[in-house]
C-alpha cells in the first residue's frame, strides 16, 4: 500500500459542500469557506470541481447566439466570460485564504510552543532548586578542596638555595600545622598524601641548607684562620730577617773587627767587573725565587697541603788574621758593599752577596784585599 492509497479523497458531497453553480449573479458558483477550504487540502479536488463547473458552463454556454452583429448578442456573450472570469476570481482567491491561514498557523503553533517551554521550564527550576543549589555548592566545594590541595604541594616545592634556613623552617611550621579541612570528604586521602610529601621535600630542603650554611661557616673559619696564621708568618718573618740582619751586622763586624760605621771614611768602592755583576744579578735572581718557593711553601703549609722543614745553615765563621789587617778587609768589603747598592742591588742581596765572596762559594770571582 502506498502513501496515496491512504491519504483522504475527495467526494461529490465534498464538492458540493464547497461550492454550488448558480445561474444567476456575478458568478457561475458560491462558496463555503469551511467546505472549500477542507476541499483544498485534500488532493485531486480541482479536476472534480473543474468538472462539475465546466460541465455548467458548457451547457448554458451552448445556447449563446454566434452572430456578433448586433450589440445584444455581443453584449450577451461579454457578461457570460465575465462570469467565468468572476468565478475563476472567486475560487483562486478563496483557495489563497486558505494558503495565507495555513502560512499563519506555523507562527500561531511557535508562539503556542514558547509559552508551553517558557512556563515549563520555569516549573522546572522552580521544583529543582534545591538540587540544583547542593550541586553549586559541591562543585565549589571541590574547587576550594583541589586549589588548597595544589597551594599545600606547591609549599614542598622550595629551591634551598635562594631561601635561609630559618624561611625553610618557617615554612615547615606552617605546613605541619595545617588542619584538613572538615568537609574534606573524598579528598582527605589526598590532603594527607601531600601534606606528607610537602613536609619530606621540605625536611630535605633544610638538611641541604643546613649543610651549606655549615661548610660556608667552616670554609670562612679556615680562612680566618689561614689569614691569622699568614699575618703570624709575615710578622714572624721580619723578625726573622731583622735577627739576620742583626746576626749579619755583628758577623762583618767580628771579620772586620769593628762595627759597620757608615759615616767613618772607607777607600773609595772599587769598579765592580762584569762577573761581580753577573753574580750580583745571579743571587738577586736566586733569592727572589727562594721568597717564592717559601711563599708557595707558606700558603701550602696554611691549606694543610704539606709542610717543609727549613734547611739548617751549614756555614762556618772563616778565620781571621791580626787587627790591622781586619781593618784593612773590612774597609775593601764596606767598599764593594757600597758599590753593589750603589748599582742597585739591595743591602741585604749585597751582603750576601760580599759573604759568599769571602767564603769562597763563588768559584772564580774573589775580592783583591
Amino acid at each position: 500500500m502506498t502513501g496515496t492509497d491512504t491519504a483522504p479523497k475527495v467526494s461529490n458531497e465534498d464538492i458540493s459542500k464547497a461550492i454550488t453553480v448558480v445561474d444567476e449573479g456575478d458568478a457561475f458558483v458560491t462558496v463555503s469557506d469551511d467546505g472549500l477550504e477542507r476541499a483544498f487540502k485534500i488532493p485531486g479536488t480541482a479536476p472534480i470541481i473543474l468538472s462539475v463547473l465546466e460541465a455548467s458552463i458548457r451547457e448554458k454556454a451552448s445556447s449563446l447566439p454566434d452572430d456578433m452583429g448586433t450589440e445584444a448578442n455581443r453584449s450577451m456573450v461579454r457578461s457570460f466570460a465575465y462570469r467565468i472570469a468572476r468565478s475563476k476570481t472567486l475560487l483562486d482567491t478563496k483557495g489563497k485564504n486558505v494558503v495565507d491561514s495555513l502560512k499563519a498557523l506555523p507562527r500561531i503553533i511557535d508562539a503556542n510552543r514558547k509559552v508551553i517551554r517558557d512556563r515549563l521550564d520555569a516549573v522546572h527550576a522552580e521544583v529543582r532548586k534545591p538540587l540544583t543549589k547542593w550541586e553549586d555548592d559541591e562543585a565549589e566545594r571541590k574547587r576550594q578542596h583541589t586549589s588548597t590541595i595544589s597551594w599545600l604541594a606547591g609549599q614542598g616545592d622550595i629551591d634551598w638555595i635562594k631561601y635561609g634556613e630559618a624561611s625553610i623552617r618557617n615554612r615547615i611550621a606552617e605546613v605541619s600545622e595545617f588542619s584538613i579541612p572538615d568537609d574534606a570528604a573524598e579528598f582527605g586521602e589526598k590532603y594527607a598524601e601531600t601534606k606528607k610529601a610537602a613536609i619530606v621535600s621540605l625536611d630535605d630542603a633544610l638538611a641541604a641548607r643546613v649543610k651549606f650554611d655549615t661548610q660556608n661557616k667552616e670554609l670562612e673559619r679556615l680562612r680566618q684562620e689561614a689569614e691569622a696564621r699568614r699575618v703570624e708568618d709575615l710578622e714572624a718573618e721580619k723578625k726573622r730577617a731583622e735577627a739576620e740582619r742583626l746576626a749579619e751586622a755583628e758577623k762583618h763586624a767580628a771579620m772586620t773587627g769593628q762595627s759597620f760605621d757608615q759615616n767613618k771614611e772607607t777607600p773609595e768602592p772599587p769598579q765592580l767587573s762584569a762577573e761581580t755583576a753577573a753574580l750580583a744579578a745571579r743571587v738577586m735572581l736566586e733569592d727572589a725565587e727562594n721568597a717564592r718557593r717559601q711563599a708557595h711553601d707558606h700558603a701550602m703549609a696554611i691549606t694543610g697541603v704539606y709542610d717543609i722543614s727549613p734547611t739548617p745553615d751549614t756555614h762556618q765563621p772563616p778565620h781571621h788574621g791580626d787587627a790591622e789587617w781586619k781593618a784593612h778587609r773590612a774597609g775593601i768589603n764596606r767598599a764593594a758593599l757600597r758599590a753593589f747598592v750603589s748599582n742597585g742591588i739591595e743591602d741585604a742581596v749585597a751582603r750576601r752577596v760580599i759573604e759568599l765572596i769571602v767564603h769562597g762559594k763563588i768559584p772564580a770571582i774573589t775580592l783583591t784585599y
